[in-house]
């Protein structure tokens, strides 16, 4: 069987959540004896180095793909307004994905070229590309097309007119992703709160769980005198890790002096860190320690990770990586929409607040939780779901 992926570039067991989702699904496709190619979007400007790395990783490791390079232009005040009417109208993603809409044409000749018997497309902007093509395609959607920009909009001001564009997307976007998804027979979101949504008006819609490879490690909690690294970990200019430091600096406005002194505060990820953050290096818990690409070397039996983002944009794979280690995550409530599988005090421990969260880390100082107990129950909980052969056979069940 000849298996097409569509998805963005890059494409790997790092990079980004997207990036491992789609290279989960190649290896599970691969090892099952099937002839899979990736067909790979790319914006021309990309940063080289990152280009160069990942390209190299594709052909070492001998991955048959094709990429398909677009231009990502400024667009002029007219042409987004004239994006913005026309998907109004017609429900098309002109005003999301204008670039990727346009190479429709050029995907549609490769599909038919490549002869493929099935073909899985990842994500909004990829579908995009390739929705007027007349194959069968299955739908592994991640973040509704308006999410991230609207919750970027008000993390920081949350003013009437901000709530009133919000509201125009969101509905544009829904009106969108029916009219996309409609078309077709195998639809899913690796967000569940997402399927909830879109299954009220395609009832098919279905939870297609996040395929990620196992780590060549895993951390082991024996002695919990030692907890006191917490690490936090994003793209320093992305929704979510914005949001993310903008709850812990709110949090280390809140508690006290107990916890700054015996935590310390990593900030791992590429990119510029925003004026209003700047005034976190003031706190001497707090470190920004840039990109590291060997992560997996903080992830030792005294750190934990922090997922504080308190927006329920998509899912954060970050926490289903640190649950393959069996990393011990701090998660706040607004990841179990997306991720239902998370349990607290079970196989992560879950806040609500700046208070509770200053109880979660004075129980963690005080050894109060058993966190050997917590990191076993993540692992399992890991290969039971999200171990990509289990989640890849749990995706060919629901598959019509």
């Amino acid at each position: 069987m000849k298996i097409g992926l569509i998805s963005n570039f890059p494409v790997g067991p790092r990079y980004n959540g997207g990036a491992m989702t789609v290279w989960g699904l190649y290896k599970a496709y691969k090892e099952k004896g099937f002839d899979v190619s990736l067909i790979l979007l790319c914006e021309e400007n990309i940063d080289k180095e990152l280009f160069e790395n990942c390209k190299n990783f594709l052909d070492l490791n001998v991955v048959k793909h094709e990429i398909v390079f677009f231009q990502n232009k400024r667009k002029f005040f007219f042409i987004k307004i004239k994006s913005l009417i026309t998907s109004l109208i017609f429900k098309t993603p002109e005003y999301f994905f204008y670039e990727q809409l346009n190479l429709n044409e050029k995907i549609k000749n490769i599909l038919k070229n490549k002869k493929f018997d099935k073909i899985i497309c990842y994500h909004f902007d990829a579908l995009s590309s390739c929705y007027l093509s007349n194959y069968k395609i299955v739908c592994f959607m991640g973040d509704l097309m308006h999410e991230p920009r609207n919750a970027r909009r008000i993390i920081f001001k949350n003013s009437f007119f901000l709530k009133l564009i919000n509201e125009i997307e969101k509905f544009i976007s829904i009106r969108v992703t029916i009219n996309l998804l409609s078309k077709f027979k195998n639809i899913g979101f690796c967000a569940n709160h997402y399927k909830e949504l879109i299954e009220k008006k395609i009832w098919n819609t279905k939870y297609f769980r996040v395929p990620l490879v196992k780590p060549d490690q895993i951390v082991e909690y024996n002695n919990y005198n030692n907890v006191n690294t917490i690490l936090l970990i994003g793209d320093l200019t992305g929704t979510v890790t914005i949001s993310s430091i903008f709850y812990l600096k709110k949090f280390l406005n809140f508690t006290n002096n107990e916890i700054k002194q015996y935590f310390k505060f990593k900030i791992f990820g590429s990119g510029k860190i925003i004026d209003e953050f700047k005034n976190l290096k003031d706190y001497k818990c707090v470190e920004f320690k840039g990109v590291n690409h060997n992560l997996k070397n903080e992830f030792k039996n005294s750190s934990i990770l922090l997922v504080s983002n308190d927006i329920t944009v998509g899912i954060r794979v970050r926490i289903i990586t640190a649950m393959s280690y069996g990393l011990i995550v701090l998660t706040h409530s607004s990841n179990l929409n997306g991720i239902p599988e998370l349990e607290h005090n079970k196989n992560v421990l879950v806040f609500n607040s700046v208070k509770e969260l200053e109880d979660l880390f004075l129980g963690i100082k005080n050894s109060r939780f058993d966190l050997n107990k917590i990191s076993k129950e993540a692992l399992l909980t890991f290969n039971k779901y999200f171990y990509y052969k289990e989640a890849v056979e749990d995706l060919e069940k629901k598959l019509n």
